[in-house]
């Protein structure tokens, strides 16, 4: 377009309504010194990010296995059985029904509740009992309702079907 002719689309607002524009001048920046706000002692955190002293806990990673060989992330708490059923008092649990042709499994045997830093299996009032063969050798029979940690090795027994806790 020539500058003669004027874009019928172009909406100019009426003089005076737009101020005219600032002078270029550099507008002086001023940086506040740093402030301890939560309470770190100096040097704490700085321009390369926080420094930390001591390592982070990680929690320990575990899995089933079964005699299978099929693997299962213990990521939360489990309830195993024939065909287990959610509880009330597990609200996070996982369910994994295993395959008992004998029918030693009852249909919600036990459960393995998962820590930060353990583990423990729980008798949810079975049948045939829960039974946990240490990797030293040792075995102990756990009772209804009082949990027993587990460690990475040991053997669960769910009846005559039986578990394996690994690390990782």
């Amino acid at each position: 377009m020539s500058e003669g002719e004027r874009n019928p689309f172009l909406i100019a607002p009426p003089p005076g309504l737009v101020p005219a524009a600032a002078p270029s001048v550099p507008v002086p920046v001023v940086v506040p010194a740093p402030v301890d706000l939560i309470g770190l002692p100096p040097g704490v955190l700085d321009a390369a990010g926080p420094q930390i002293s001591a390592p982070m806990p990680t929690a320990l990673v575990y899995s089933l296995e079964l005699s299978d060989g099929t693997r299962h992330p213990l990521d939360r708490s489990i309830l195993l059985g024939r065909g287990p059923a959610a509880r009330p008092d597990w609200p996070e649990a996982r369910l994994l029904p295993v395959v008992d042709p004998d029918k030693s499994v009852s249909k919600t045997h036990a459960g393995i509740r998962v820590h930060a830093d353990e583990l423990r299996v729980e008798d949810l009032h079975s049948t045939n009992g829960v039974i946990v063969l240490r990797a030293d050798g040792s075995s102990s029979v756990v009772e209804p309702g009082a949990p027993t940690t587990l460690a990475a090795g040991d053997t669960v027994s769910l009846g005559q079907f039986a578990l394996r806790i690994v690390a990782g």
